[in-house]
């Protein structure tokens, strides 16, 4: 993951050494994004970690959707998040892992695979959703 696309309120997995010395990550959100240098709170713990390379994306999964306000449309087989009644933002999963993400507003339309939350993060603040982007649920 290139540190560089990161910015504050992405949440990405942090990798970390547990008490066995077995190597594990936590959940983390972005506080800080340097020029040469990110900065990330694990959300269950107060560790802080400065280091870019232990940073990982967090899968993007259909029980993360469901947890943050997207709705799944069986008929369709997409989840949507809808903005009013004809724009929103639908994710459909695709047979290689990744989703496909197609937003779409009076102001914008983007249709992009992803597979990472922040990610998703990014198009949802694009769209004026930055108080569910900051405040997603793992």
């Amino acid at each position: 993951m290139n540190y560089k696309e990161l910015i504050i309120g992405d949440i990405v997995n942090i990798k970390c050494l547990n008490i066995e010395d077995e190597e594990v990550f936590l959940p983390g959100k972005i506080v800080s994004v340097g020029e040469d240098f990110v900065s990330a709170i694990a959300i269950y713990d107060t560790y802080q970690f400065e280091c870019p390379e232990i940073f990982e994306g967090v899968p993007l999964t259909a029980e993360i959707l469901e947890k943050n306000r997207f709705i799944w449309k069986e008929d369709n087989g997409y989840f949507a998040l809808w903005l009013n009644d004809q724009d929103g933002i639908f994710a459909t999963p695709t047979r290689n892992g990744m989703w496909n993400v197609q937003a779409q507003s009076s102001q914008f339309k983007i249709s992009c695979n992803i597979c990472y939350l922040h990610v998703l993060q990014h198009i949802l603040r694009l769209f004026g959703l930055g108080d569910i982007a900051d405040n997603f649920k793992i």
